[in-house]
């Protein structure tokens, strides 16, 4: 944990517009140590992510080929949006802190799947 400190530690606010990321826990480290965050609004950021902790940005889709993309315009006025508001980034640090404490460790995330795995188990046993 001294080195997620320490690599965390001079930081503002992390900005982390992935789309395709779904099993890194750079977002979870950056929240238990009190991070504030902005994040695009897609994958496991839905379910890692809480709008007290930092700012949401918008995707966009190209109808043609079906890819995502962030919003740049909008992830520029987020990162603007943290900039002038530090004097909130305190507060946030501490929510952040708290949220990841109490929703993003394994333990939780087997205790949210487990009812989904039995579910899954349990029907294919009666196949």
């Amino acid at each position: 944990m001294e080195m997620i400190n320490e690599y965390y530690r001079d930081g503002h606010c992390l900005v982390y517009p992935s789309f395709g990321e779904g099993w890194g826990r750079c977002l979870a480290e950056a929240l238990a140590t009190g991070l504030p965050a902005i994040v695009s609004r897609c994958s496991s950021m839905l379910e890692q992510f809480h709008p007290e902790a930092g700012w949401w940005v918008d995707m966009e889709t190209d109808m043609r080929d079906g890819v995502f993309s962030v919003d740049i315009d909008d992830l520029a006025d987020k990162m603007r949006a943290a900039y002038y508001s530090r004097d909130r980034l305190p507060e946030m640090a501490k929510f952040a802190a708290a949220y990841a404490k109490k929703n993003l460790t394994w333990d939780k995330g087997i205790e949210e799947s487990k009812p989904i795995l039995e579910r899954i188990y349990e029907g294919n046993v009666r196949s």
